[in-house]
């Protein structure tokens, strides 16, 4: 029914990142942390430790006024351990979590 536009396609975390990511980046906690919010937004459940884990990380978001960004090049750092993913400050057009790129 999908195919046939008869109902709509749930919204995956490739929908919600403006990025390519990188194999390698695929399985960082920051990778997971979108996998829970996608779970939420399409109404899946989701654990206690999933819940706990993103509360925790949208928290440390705001009180240190950040959002995440990605270049397949970037080292590790605070945000992954295995590069990628990187915080950079909050700035007045920022949305949401994710800086979008500038193109």
């Amino acid at each position: 029914m999908e195919r046939a536009n008869l109902i709509d396609a749930r919204p995956t975390v490739s929908d919600m990142l403006p990025w390519k990511i990188q194999n390698q980046h695929k399985t960082t906690a920051v990778m997971e942390r979108f996998r829970t919010i996608s779970k939420q937004k399409n109404g899946l459940d989701t654990t206690a430790e999933e819940e706990r884990l993103l509360d925790n990380w949208l928290r440390g978001l705001a009180d240190n006024d950040v959002i995440v960004n990605y270049h397949p090049d970037a080292p590790p750092n605070d945000a992954s351990s295995k590069g990628g993913f990187y915080y950079v400050p909050r700035a007045p057009e920022d949305t949401w979590i994710v800086r979008l790129p500038s193109d």
